[in-house]
């Protein structure tokens, strides 16, 4: 009896302290027992509870347990668990709901057949649960790639990695998962990224690098990656984090870039053509896959292309290409370059170009072909710069940016490589004219002192030659030691021309202008005051100063120098000016600032857009944080008409985002040249009617859309989702830019040559002096700050529109209204 006693109490505890709520209830459905936590979780008094229907706290899920419990009574006398963890909603005494896992089990006391139900509260678990779920779907749908590794196994085995990361390696889940991750470098361990991975991995500490990685094709590609170390409770390393991020693009660009600065480097520097030459055949054969280069040169004597540089190029390609003559019936392989023409052949066995050469191609396995013409700054054909192809494809836009550019600097180069040439043969000429006139005037002295004349007469006339020898040839000597690139001209005391010299004087037609024994005064070149300048520099130069300075004369720059030049008598007598072509140089220097001006300008765009988007992402993710905490506070059934509100609140701040979301992937798009208009037939009057009902159902009250046509039926033969685009964009506009109580006016017209869209409003319009940059990118007006908006819309409508032929334009007047007006030519083939 005492036994007994003692488990009556050891169960009367356990009833009274459980953390979970149970229920005991009779046949009729009222509870006859209920312990604190149960009465706690439904809010109820102590006791208040007992006699109550059980359909008062689990009104929609009980009966079909009950119903369950009946029957199974009916077909069993014993106890029995009628259904177990069944999940259900329960109703609290505040008329709250909440999620709950109930279990019933029916059983007979004292004779009486009862129902005991433990209740047990999920809320904590659902919002857990759910909170997994959304990190889950997050994981898997970044574009980084995400891997989680197993820091407590030595291997550092791959345990999770997401879709980014099998879309980026190749390896499907199943390929990486219980590998290590240096599998992705096949054999190329040397780097140095991949010892700062190792010893950050050894400290668990974290570490970002960049690193050449492999694909599963064995493709090479640049990896940014980024390892986290995670640690326990008890500080216990558990876990690596690796983000990772494909930035193949970016490490080529900027190594194309530093490799162009090289050799622009070595082209100042006066390297070997065949040098520079090798080293633009090794950028293009590095960035683009799978191809072989070449640059030929035309001998303008012969008429014929020889081979300058073509290092991996089969040797039957350059004898072919050397063996072929400047002609239009000629017109295969490198050779139609010298006609000035660009061949771009995506597959060779189909043109005619090869037909008579298709053996030299099927044994090399070349399939694609692209020539480029190297032209002088004269427009003249230097030679041509090829790319051949082992896959049958088209060239790239980035890749024949990049052809351009280096058939631009190999022009550059051999350019320069013939100008050093031609100096050098003009500084031979001239040593060899100074000899000759010098030995001219000693054969002059030599006959003087071998004539007939008197003693003192011989002596004279001897001195008076020796002095013009010695003072022409000191002159010539001075001239020969300090001419440049360019023309020299020899100035005295009084303005006189002593001397001109130059080929550069006869090309750019200054012998007309320039002429010996003529003074400053008659170069009529010269303004008045240029020609004022230049005597002051002549007297400078005769009082022993050195000058310097730049002038432009035809497009073409010079840099003067002027020096002093002596007489016997070490008097200074006349004044050097040396014009120096520095035209190539200057081009340079203009590409160089041309360059940083553009990378400025995009670090300015990239600035504008973190700005812009940080701005614009912050406004409708606030508004649903708000609404969502505002959700949570409102659990009344007689609060479900504000929960409904907040849930509006969201959707509308979730479809801003998208809509945000899309102008950044089709301004994207548009950049890289992946936007096509799928032209066809279409009315574009029943398209603008289904668009101005959507809009009218989320427009504001108080604005009026007016919509007029010329005819129920305008067709137009354009990519009607780009049209959508356009008209949504400026109808939307004109919405958010409109106070109330004015009308939005949008008008179809119809000509024998064009279709007209005009969208017309009545709002705060756009600043004057703004006006011309309203299509730019991330453009947003003053008077438009404070008005959500990316900036983006006008510019991706101006493309658009251009994309399809059109024209746009627009009139506005501040406080007044804006007017856009469309037009698009008639092609309805």
């Amino acid at each position: 009896m005492s036994k007994k006693l003692q488990d009556i109490d050891l169960l009367n505890s356990i009833f009274q302290f459980s953390v979970e709520g149970i229920l005991v209830i009779d046949a009729d459905y009222r509870i006859l027992k209920c312990n604190p936590a149960s009465e706690k979780l439904f809010g109820y008094d102590t006791k208040e509870l007992i006699n109550q229907k059980i359909e008062n706290l689990i009104p929609k899920k009980f009966k079909k347990i009950h119903q369950d419990a009946k029957e199974e009574d009916n077909t069993n006398t014993k106890t029995s668990q009628i259904e177990e963890d069944l999940e259900s909603w329960g109703l609290k005494k505040d008329g709250s709901k909440f999620p709950l896992k109930i279990n019933v089990r029916p059983t007979i006391i004292k004779d009486k057949k009862v129902i005991i139900v433990f209740i047990v509260d999920i809320i904590a678990q659902k919002t857990k649960e759910a909170l997994i779920s959304i990190k889950n779907n997050a994981l898997a749908s970044t574009s980084n790639g995400i891997l989680i590794a197993d820091a407590q196994d030595l291997g550092n085995p791959i345990i999770y990695c997401n879709d980014a990361f099998t879309k980026i390696t190749g390896y499907t889940q199943e390929e990486a998962l219980g590998r290590n991750c240096s599998f992705l470098q096949n054999d190329d361990r040397n780097q140095e990224g991949i010892g700062v991975m190792k010893n950050a991995i050894v400290l668990g500490e974290v570490c970002n690098v960049t690193v050449r990685n492999y694909k599963k094709d064995g493709t090479l590609f640049w990896n940014e990656i980024t390892i986290t170390p995670i640690f326990s409770e008890e500080n216990t390393l558990t876990h690596f984090i690796g983000v990772q991020s494909e930035v193949t693009n970016k490490v080529q660009q900027e190594d194309l870039k530093n490799q162009t600065k090289k050799i622009l480097e070595f082209i100042a520097q006066d390297k070997p053509i065949r040098t520079i030459s090798k080293k633009i055949i090794e950028i293009v054969e590095t960035q683009f896959k799978d191809c072989l280069a070449s640059i030929l040169v035309l001998d303008k004597e012969h008429k014929t292309p020889y081979k300058l540089i073509a290092p991996n190029l089969p040797k039957e390609f350059t004898m072919y290409n050397e063996s072929s003559s400047y002609s239009p019936k000629r017109a295969f392989y490198d050779t139609t370059n010298f006609l000035r023409e660009e061949i771009i052949v995506s597959n060779i066995k189909e043109t005619i170009l090869w037909k008579d050469h298709k053996d030299v191609v099927v044994t090399n396995g070349i399939k694609a072909y692209w020539s480029f013409p190297i032209i002088s700054s004269t427009k003249q054909i230097l030679g041509t710069f090829s790319v051949y192809n082992k896959h049958a494809r088209k060239l790239s836009k980035q890749e024949k940016e990049i052809a351009i550019d280096m058939s631009h600097l190999a022009s550059i180069a051999i350019e320069t490589h013939y100008k050093t040439i031609k100096l050098v043969e003009n500084k031979k000429k001239l040593e060899e004219k100074v000899a000759s006139r010098t030995n001219e005037l000693t054969t002059t002295v030599q006959k003087l002192v071998e004539s007939n004349l008197s003693l003192e007469d011989q002596i004279e006339e001897t001195l008076a030659a020796q002095k013009s020898a010695i003072t022409s040839k000191s002159l010539l000597s001075a001239i020969a030691k300090n001419f440049p690139n360019g023309f020299i001209i020899v100035f005295n005391a009084d303005f006189e021309i002593l001397l001109k010299e130059g080929e550069a004087i006869i090309k750019l037609g200054l012998d007309k202008m320039i002429f010996k024994e003529a003074t400053a005064d008659d170069i009529i070149m010269f303004t008045k005051e240029q020609k004022i300048k230049l005597k002051q520099d002549i007297l400078k130069t005769i009082a022993g100063e050195h000058l310097g300075f730049e002038i432009k004369y035809k497009n073409l720059y010079f840099s003067v120098n002027t020096i002093p030049l002596v007489d016997r008598n070490t008097v200074i007598s006349s004044a050097l000016f040396v014009y120096s072509n520095i035209t190539t140089q200057k081009e340079i220097e203009q590409d160089s600032q041309n360059a940083l001006k553009k990378e400025q300008e995009l670090n300015g765009l990239k600035s504008q857009f973190i700005s812009m988007a940080s701005h614009e992402f912050r406004t409708p993710l606030s508004a649903i944080q708000t609404s969502a905490i505002l959700i949570g506070k409102q659990n009344g059934a007689e609060q479900e008409l504000k929960r409904e509100k907040y849930v509006a609140q969201i959707k509308k701040n979730v479809k801003q985002l998208v809509v945000i979301l899309n102008d950044f992937l089709s301004l994207s798009k548009l950049e890289e040249g992946r936007v096509i208009a799928n032209m066809q037939l279409f009315d574009f009057v029943a398209l603008s009617k289904t668009l101005i009902e959507e809009v009218s159902v989320t427009k504001k009250i108080g604005k009026n859309i007016l919509f007029s046509s010329p005819s129920e039926l305008v067709l137009l033969n354009l990519d009607p989702k780009l049209v959508r685009h356009i008209l949504m964009n400026l109808v939307s506009n004109a919405i958010k830019y409109s106070p109330k109580n004015t009308d939005i006016s949008i008008k179809i017209t119809e000509s024998d040559l064009f279709v007209s869209l005009e969208v017309k409003d009545q709002g705060i319009g756009i600043p004057e002096q703004e006006q011309g940059k309203l299509f730019e990118r991330f453009f947003r007006a003053k008077n438009a700050q404070n008005i959500e908006g990316t900036g983006l819309g006008l510019h991706i409508v101006k493309q658009y529109v251009d994309l399809m032929d059109g024209t746009i334009d627009f009139k506005s007047i501040p406080n007044k209204g804006t007017t856009f007006l469309i037009k698009w030519p008639k092609q309805l083939k």
